[in-house]
């Protein structure tokens, strides 16, 4: 299954997170913008995680974990393959 995701950044926040097209304009409100500065979306499939970088990955988990309960976080410590790992495990839960 592929859908649209875009990938954002906030000014007063180091690295990005990639959200859901159907997200775009409730992140815009807090502060966020495409990464790439044109609002363009590209196609990914869930899990993909291949073109995004430690801090990329990093940030995509601390969103993830922002609302979690602390024993269920995902680990952010590894190489950048651990942590892309550990968000296609998170995918599939």
């Amino acid at each position: 299954m592929s859908r649209k995701m875009v990938k954002i950044v906030h000014p007063k926040i180091k690295g990005s997170a990639l959200v859901p097209e159907s997200a775009l304009r409730h992140h815009q409100r807090a502060g966020w913008s495409p990464a790439d500065g044109s609002g363009t979306t590209t196609t990914a499939t869930p899990g993909d995680y291949s073109a995004l970088k430690k801090a990329d990955l990093e940030a995509e988990i601390g969103r993830r974990n922002a609302d979690r309960d602390p024993a269920a976080h995902i680990p952010t410590d590894g190489t950048v393959e651990d942590l892309r790992n550990a968000l296609v495990a998170d995918d599939q839960r």
